[in-house]
This record gives C-alpha cells, structure tokens and sequence, in this order.
C-alpha cells in the first residue's frame, strides 16, 4: 500500500516536470515574437549605417561540431522568422495549459 502511494507520486511528479518544460517552450517562442524582430530591424539598420556587415560564427542545426560563418543580419532574420514559426504552431495548437 505505501509503495503504490510511492510510485502514485513518482508519476504525478514526472507529470508536473514534464508540463513545466513545455510551458517554458511556449513562455519563449512568446517572449520572442515580440522582441525578436525589434531586436533584427535595430541590428540591420545599424549595419547600414556603419557600412559594413558582420559575419558571426554559429553552430550547424544538424548536431555537428562545425562552424559556418554567417552575415549577422541573415542569421537573425532566419532565426525570427524560424521563432515566428513557433509562435504560429503554438497559437494554431493552443497547449492545455494556456486556456
């Protein structure tokens, strides 16, 4: 009987981290539609106004070790509209927890 209360609470617990983790997703694909591409546009105005454009070096999405190196504003613009994406899946597909 005290083991099943046990293994009973062990799940429940399992539950809760699991909704956590996924209401922290959904908490940044929100904070980033509105912050992202304020963040973009300021980056690409200030590379006109220098003249010039910085290349950044990032992380291929496949898992690999290997550098590629970007021109900043492309890889902020791929990355907003990759988390505009997210925000437009998760807005189609309200989460349980969100209504």
């Amino acid at each position: 009987m005290l083991s099943s209360y046990f293994i009973i609470a062990y799940f429940l617990a399992m539950k809760t981290f699991q909704t956590a983790a996924e209401v922290i997703i959904s908490l940044e694909s929100i904070f980033y539609k509105g912050s992202c591409f304020d963040s973009a546009m300021n980056f690409l105005r200030e590379s006109q106004i220098r003249n010039e454009s910085m290349k950044i070096k990032a992380l291929l999405d496949n898992g690999q070790t290997d550098q590629r190196e970007f021109k900043a504003t492309e890889y902020y613009l791929d990355f907003c509209f990759k988390k505009e994406e997210d925000y437009n899946k998760m807005r189609v597909n309200l989460p349980h927890y969100f209504q």
